[in-house]
């Protein structure tokens, strides 16, 4: 019996060991391709979607790749929820809410205690109160198009931050197919109901052959592989006791780089009368090659003034007119199927000085402004291309090129991003020693991005900027020539759902 059953053990042992063995003899690797992923949609609520993201990081900007005494590190986190109803078909609510703050100095700290006495200021730890980003009612009347009413972001003129991008309270209607198609709204930027842009873009597409290819540079779902689009647009922008930032845009209430007379430091405002933009955008689509290309002329005028209407103290300083323009252009040609390459050429008007006292109410302007400065370019330090952590420069009278080398492999697992950038003022500035400069230097990027998950990726980048005379870590400072150069480096973790 005890033979039996050690028999028995023995060819079963046998059994398990060699079967897997012999399976594994027809077994064939699953190739990208052979199988589909399925997304898994979780409703927490019915007739609700919840969407969102979170991303972790840590920065630091320093004059050289090793670390120096005079090194800023940051670290933050940042968590995002989308909520959109779906009780009614045509109609919804959407909402989008963000921390505050990133930065982990200003989110709650990890002592605490019950005894006041030993507790922080806990008033101050305001980082991970939430505010809404969006809120808005959405209303499809129409399959193809959108009407909205509410707080919400937009992005004017042709969604490369040259006029205004940002979030807004007003109403706006988009329609994207159609001969004709549109996007027309108005918004309100300030407390006060005359701070106000309106818009209106027609685009008009001249031809597509109908077909779709991949755009894995673009992390989109298709570009049309042949096609010619035009767009016109006019944007009027109104607005009254404007805040004039020394440099010689829009800045905010309380502003530090607030703008005064100089004469006895009162702060100077600006009226907008009949200023408005308009702009050409063409978008043209043919095989291996994309470009893009934007024109945009400013005109109007400016009343300037100390006091506000607000407090009934206006005294007049100047009545100035307003022309500015700036053209932009965008060239991409795909090597193969992982590889592109680009050029962006970058011209903007600007106002010739006269001196470094001059002010900028002693003259016509001839500088080109956004709205908004900040929304615009790649550039990690010089612009603000990884996640609003670089200097946000303004695009008014600035010259700029750009060269890039794109790979994305096939899968979307592995992307790196190589740039080079080259900037100067399109008119010379002077610099504190009364001298005019013009070059502000030279940048170079480098960026890696793992997918290690569909919805989870890895990044690391590395930046250095070579200043020259004319830069200025902000347009509202006067360039003093003594620079050195800026390395920045960065590690983020981004998650989606």
């Amino acid at each position: 019996m005890k033979f039996l059953v050690f028999s028995f053990g023995l060819l079963a042992g046998i059994f398990i060991v060699i079967f897997p063995a012999l399976a594994q003899q027809n077994f064939t690797l699953l190739q990208s391709g052979d199988y589909k992923e399925v997304d898994e949609k979780i409703e927490y609520q019915p007739g609700a979607i919840i969407s969102g993201h979170y991303k972790a990081y840590y920065t630091t900007r320093r004059t050289s790749p090793a670390k120096t005494a005079d090194s800023i590190d940051t670290m933050g986190q940042e968590i995002e929820l989308q909520f959109r109803s779906l009780l009614n078909q045509n109609v919804s609510v959407n909402a989008t809410v963000q921390n505050l703050s990133t930065d982990f100095g200003d989110q709650r700290s990890g002592y605490d205690s019950d005894d006041p006495n030993e507790s922080g200021d806990s008033s101050q730890d305001t980082g991970f109160y939430l505010e809404f980003q969006e809120a808005y009612l959405e209303y499809n009347h129409n399959p193809t198009v959108i009407l909205r009413l509410g707080l919400q972001s937009i992005d004017i003129g042709n969604e490369k931050g040259f006029i205004y991008k940002g979030e807004a309270t007003g109403i706006t209607q988009d329609c994207k197919i159609g001969s004709w198609c549109y996007f027309i709204g108005g918004v309100r930027l300030d407390k006060k109901g005359d701070d106000t842009v309106y818009w209106a873009q027609l685009d008009y597409p001249v031809y597509d052959n109908g077909v779709v290819v991949n755009d894995i540079w673009n992390d989109t779902e298709g570009r049309p592989e042949s096609s010619l689009n035009v767009e016109i647009f006019r944007v009027p922008y109104h607005g009254s006791d404007i805040p004039l930032a020394a440099y010689g845009g829009r800045t905010g209430n309380n502003s530090s780089y607030h703008r005064d007379n100089s004469a006895d430091s009162i702060p100077v405002y600006f009226d907008n009368t009949k200023l408005e933009y308009s702009g050409l955008n063409i978008r043209w689509n043919y095989y291996q090659w994309m470009l893009n290309f934007d024109l945009i002329t400013l005109t109007g005028d400016r009343d300037y003034h100390t006091g506000t209407s607000a407090q009934g103290n206006v005294a007049s300083v100047a009545e100035r007119h307003v022309s500015g323009e700036m053209a932009f252009l965008e060239l991409d040609y795909n090597l193969d199927e992982e590889w592109q390459v680009g050029i962006d050429i970058l011209k903007s008007s600007g106002t010739e000085q006269a001196s470094l006292t001059e002010k900028y109410w002693e003259k016509d302007s001839e500088a080109y402004f956004e709205i908004q400065k900040g929304q615009h370019g790649n550039a990690q330090i010089y612009f603000n291309g990884l996640y609003n952590r670089g200097d946000g420069h303004s695009v008014s009278n600035l010259e700029y090129q750009t060269f890039n080398i794109l790979y994305r492999d096939q899968r979307r697992t592995l992307a790196v991003d190589i740039a080079y950038h080259d900037f100067k003022r399109s008119q010379p500035v002077f610099n504190q020693a009364g001298e005019a400069v013009q070059q502000i230097g030279k940048e170079i990027d480098f960026l890696v991005r793992w997918n290690m998950e569909k919805s989870l990726s890895f990044q690391i980048s590395m930046a250095t900027f070579q200043p020259k005379e004319a830069y200025v870590q902000n347009d509202n400072f006067v360039p003093t020539g003594d620079n050195k150069d800026i390395w920045a480096i960065g590690l983020d973790t981004y998650y989606h759902f």
